[in-house]
Formats: structure tokens, sequence, C-alpha cells
């Protein structure tokens, strides 16, 4: 029984189905997710080979923190104890195996599970997507008894609840000129929108830096120790060229490496690629159009592109929720390829790595290149798009922003000998 219980953003595991416990319907989805504090066993679920026959069972979804969008790959277990805190910083995610005395599961694509339980009596139902986690109690009477758990029992939080049992990622986001992805953010229930899908200022459970009355994002470039280190995601969106002064100093881009390799995630969007091009400088395991080395060299044209999902977790996924085609829309800059490069890995190795492509698109004179893709560093993973993730003044989702929901949760996943996309 595999799965990734070690201190991580967002774990997740490689698993084969005949891993997974056995039950009514059990789910067979090919990763589990966990994270940060490991579990928290009660004396009675200690010993043994395996978590015995259970004589009930749970069954519910799992959904988004806004309540209607089906989360694949999320651990769902039952214990009598309760889970460690989640590290409220950066840290080293590595996957670990589940005790095998641990009733549990993945939630299908659709987020449906069914898992086990010992005994009749009070559980603890954990529900998590690495440092999104959510714990509540359910009472089984009977045995034999299939439990209907509640959405709102299911459901990843929105905000961090320490005491209920609710944990989010830290989460910074540098405010983008042309990429407001705290909208997306928003509208995936990190916070409340208006009619035009703005985020209403102040319901935001992240930290904006370098927007009106906030603080300036060089503090996220400059300051390692009480700023950086404090975060498991830190998002540069599209915006202007405000950092290329800062990336003249080596010790900028020092930070940025560090950070990843500590176990952070980076993401940046089509114009802010210079970050990652001048922090990953020479593993180089993307290409732009255009890069000459020097700044906004690969700045480039406004296309839409018609998509092509190159992940089959994330088409899966896509598909129980009608979505088979789809567009890119507000490219600016082009991925002209990824190579394989040599980097550190999660115990600090020199190792042969390669980028995930998660979604490709059919660039207007150029053809298929990749839009969407993630590579190792370390601990951490760095990810990179080459549009905006949100439409301006749409209070809906778009399939990218939705398709943005999966691939950071499946981006953050554990470091380990099982592993997950990187």
């Amino acid at each position: 029984m595999i799965a990734c219980l070690a201190f991580a953003w967002i774990g997740a595991c490689s698993a084969s189905s005949s891993e997974l416990e056995d039950s009514p319907s059990s789910s067979s989805g090919s990763t589990s997710s966990g994270s940060g504090g490991g579990l928290s066993l009660d004396a009675g679920q200690e010993g043994g080979s395996g978590p015995g026959p259970a004589v009930a069972y749970l069954q519910g979804k799992v959904y988004a923190p806004e309540g209607t969008i089906p989360i694949s790959g999320a651990l769902v277990y039952t214990t009598q104890g309760t889970p460690d805190p989640i590290p409220q910083k950066v840290h080293c995610s590595k996957c670990v195996d589940i005790p095998a005395n641990v009733h549990h599961t993945l939630s299908e694509a659709d987020g449906s599970f069914i898992v086990g339980v010992p005994t009749v009596g009070d559980w603890n139902l954990v529900v998590q997507k690495g440092t999104f986690r959510r714990t509540r109690s359910i009472h089984v009477a009977d045995e034999g008894a299939t439990v209907q758990v509640d959405a709102q029992s299911t459901t990843l939080p929105n905000h961090t609840d320490e005491a209920a049992g609710d944990y989010i990622p830290r989460i910074a986001v540098s405010y983008g000129i042309w990429d407001d992805i705290q909208d997306s953010l928003a509208k995936l229930g990190l916070g409340q929108v208006d009619s035009t899908g703005n985020l209403i200022p102040g319901t935001e459970p992240f930290d904006i830096y370098e927007d009106s009355g906030k603080p300036p994002g060089s503090q996220l470039l400059t300051d390692y120790d009480t700023t950086l280190s404090n975060y498991h995601i830190v998002f540069f969106p599209c915006t202007d060229s405000w950092p290329n002064s800062y990336l003249l100093d080596p010790s900028v881009y020092n930070n940025l490496r560090n950070y990843v390799q500590a176990g952070g995630r980076l993401y940046a969007t089509d114009y802010s690629y210079d970050i990652l091009r001048r922090a990953f400088d020479p593993e180089m395991p993307l290409n732009w159009l255009g890069d000459m080395g020097g700044f906004d060299d690969a700045d480039g044209f406004h296309y839409d592109a018609p998509a092509t999902v190159n992940d089959p977790g994330l088409s899966e996924w896509l598909a129980v929720q009608g979505i088979t085609q789809f567009t890119l829309e507000d490219n600016w800059s082009v991925v002209e390829n990824v190579n394989a490069y040599t980097a550190p890995n999660e115990d600090n190795e020199q190792e042969s790595l390669t980028p995930t492509v998660w979604v490709s698109g059919d660039v207007p004179g150029t053809g298929l290149r990749p839009c969407t893709t993630s590579f190792q560093y370390g601990c951490g993973r760095a990810l990179f798009s080459t549009y905006h993730t949100e439409a301006w003044g749409v209070e809906t989702l778009m399939t990218q922003e939705r398709a943005l929901l999966y691939i950071i949760l499946e981006v953050a996943v554990c470091i380990g000998d099982f592993p997950p996309p990187r």
C-alpha cells in the first residue's frame, strides 16, 4: 500500500490498483496523495501485516475548495488517531509507505471513493491532496453498513484552521500586470469573486505582493529567510520587466534555486519566463523561441492554440467533466523544446532528469509545442505556462483554469522511488 505521507505541499505517489485495499468498489487510481505530517495511529491499529478486514465502509466524493470540481487521486484514509500538523513553510517531501495497517484508497477521476473501517465506532476520515487536508469525525454504527459521507466533510478546505483539522498550502502571488492568477485561485475556492470574476480584496487566504498597498514583489526574490521560505508555492504570473534588475544579482537566482531545491514549487507564466530562465541556467530544462540570452528576448506574439493534453490523468479528469477539446487562450510566449538535464534529485545527488509536458498547443506558424511544462530540481519543482491562466471579466472557470488546478496539485507531488510525474 503505497502513498506519500512525507512532508509535502501536495504529495502523490504512483500505486497500482493491486496495492490498494479490497472493497466493494475499491478505487484503482494511479496516484495517491499526502503530505506533511504523517499518519498518527492509535494502539488499536498497530501491528499486523495488513489493515485487516473492513466491517463497514465510508463512501463519498472529494471536491475542490469551490465545492463542485472533483479531485482525482486524493488520498482518503481512516484512523482513530490525528494526523501530525503540516509544516507551515517550505520543506522537503519524499514519498513513503503508508503503514500496512491503515485502510486507505485513492479518489477516482470523478472524485469518488470508498474506504473501509475495521471496527464500528468513531473514526477520523482524512481526505488529503498534499497540504490540502481535511479531517472529520465519522461515526459508524453498524457492521456491514456503507456510510454516505456528506460533501462538506470531503471538500478540500479554503483556509487553514488547525483546530478544525483543515490545512491549505501557504501561497504567495506576485501581482501580474497581465495575468491575474489571483482571480483564478479565487474562482477555484480560495477567495470570493465579484460579478466580473475579479477577486474581492481581503477574501483571499494567500498573500499578494507587488499590488497597491501590498509588499513589493522584490521581497520574494531578495529575502529568502523571512519571506520566500515561508511559502509552499510562489506564483510569478505574466508581468512587465520589473524583476529583471533583481535577476542580475546572483544571490536572487540562488534564492530561487535554493527555494525549489528545499521543496518549494515555483510557477511562472509567459513574460515572466526570465525568472526560470535565470534561476535554472545552466541546466536549461526549457528553451524558449527567440531566447538569445538577454532579458525579454522570448517575449512573443499573441496567439490562441488548440490544445493537446499529453498527460493521461489530466485527460481522464477533464473527460469526466465533459471536456475533450479546448483551446489555450492568450498565449504570449513559445516553448521551443524541453531538454534532458542534470540536477540534484531529492537526495541531493546529481541525476539526469526530463521535464514533464502536461499540455501542448498547435502554435500558428510553428506547430505543436509544449504549453505547460514542469521540471524537478532537488525536492521541489518549477512549472511554466505560455498562456495567461484567467480571462479578464469572466466569472466562470475556463478550461485552462480547471487544468491549472489539476496540474498544480500534481506538480507538487512528493518525490521518491515511486515517482509522480516530473
